[in-house]
């Protein structure tokens, strides 16, 4: 990486303490929000899923069978 890339980004006294600060706050704040976001979709698809009833056949497999 660039030095002046890391001198901007980390703390020159205590490099790792600050990159475990920054990997903290990315990890706490950003990734559970996309995570939840992500087991709300899950949630909603499966439910979507499970309300499809798939015994009386679709418009595609009628068509198909139709041809």
């Amino acid at each position: 990486m660039n030095a002046n890339i890391i001198d901007g980004i980390i703390a020159e006294a205590q490099p790792f303490l600050a990159l475990g600060e920054r990997l903290s706050f990315i990890y706490n704040n950003i990734l559970s929000s996309i995570n939840e976001q992500s087991s709300k979709s899950t949630a909603m698809i499966l439910e979507t899923y499970q309300k499809v009833d798939f015994s009386k056949g679709s418009s595609i497999n009628s068509s198909i069978n139709k041809f």
